[in-house]
Order: structure tokens, then sequence, then C-alpha cells
């Protein structure tokens, strides 16, 4: 779901369940920061990755709660129409790290990540067993524990 098919997405999913199958969506979710939700799967295409350090491009602001919003907003859909499953994208991916002092290099903004990932030798580290939910990952329990 993005901003270019946002008012056909549900027409669509009752076309894949007319053929009397099961439907499944196999990942689903976006970034945390402003305007992820319009760019959708494409939301991590934030990143320049040529640069001496990646780094995030046109001075994003970072918003968790965009991203918990977004899923939250599928899973009502997927349950109204009553698809037979549906993935969230992802719990974790270690390439996207978090720096909290510089929003130009806070990877996590991009990320799909449902925790946030600090780098190796950070003191939170995920490598190390730190696991830290972000807002999504909390709306998420939420919505199953209801």
């Amino acid at each position: 779901l993005n901003s270019y098919n946002k008012s056909t997405y549900r027409k669509k999913l009752i076309e894949l369940k007319s053929f009397k199958k099961p439907v499944a969506i196999l990942e689903f979710g976006c970034g945390s920061y402003k305007g992820a939700e319009d760019k959708g799967g494409s939301s991590y295409d934030i990143i320049n990755w040529n640069a001496q350090r990646p780094e995030i491009t046109g001075g994003r602001i970072k918003d968790e709660n965009v991203q918990a919003a977004y899923i939250l907003d599928l899973l009502k859909i997927f349950l109204q129409e009553g698809l037979y499953a549906a993935f969230v994208h992802t719990f974790v991916e270690t390439h996207y790290p978090a720096d909290d002092d510089n929003p130009k290099y806070d990877l996590d903004m991009a990320s799909f990540n449902v925790i946030k990932v600090y780098p190796k030798g950070h003191e939170k580290a995920y490598i190390d067993g730190h696991i830290i939910p972000k807002k999504s990952f909390w709306a998420i329990a939420k919505f199953y524990g209801s």
C-alpha cells in the first residue's frame, strides 16, 4: 500500500479472493519517518549507500508512529477482508543501525524493523542480545492481544 494504489488496494485484495484460494500477504511494512506511509514498500529507498558512511537523504524526520499506524491500518484491512495470512516485514535487519545522535546516519529510519538495532560495539547492540522494541512492535502486540 502506498500513495499510488491507496484508492484501489482493498479492491485488488477482493479480486484476489475471487479465485477461491487462500490469500496471503508475504511481507508488508514501511520505514519510520514522516512520509514513509506514502512510499510503502519503497520507503527504505532513502539511503545513500555510496557515501563514505551510508546516510539518509532528503532531511527526513524520524517518526515511529508512522510505521506503527501503517502496519495497524493494513492489519485491520487484512482482517476485515478475511485474508488467510499476513507477515509483517520485518523483525530485524542488522544493516540498518540506529543513530540517536545524528539523524543523517540514523538508518533505522529507513528500515522496516520493528525493533531498534544498534551497531556492534554500541552498549545496546542487537548482536549482544539487546532487543529494543519500536512503537510498531508494541502496536502489533496490542493488535494480536485484543
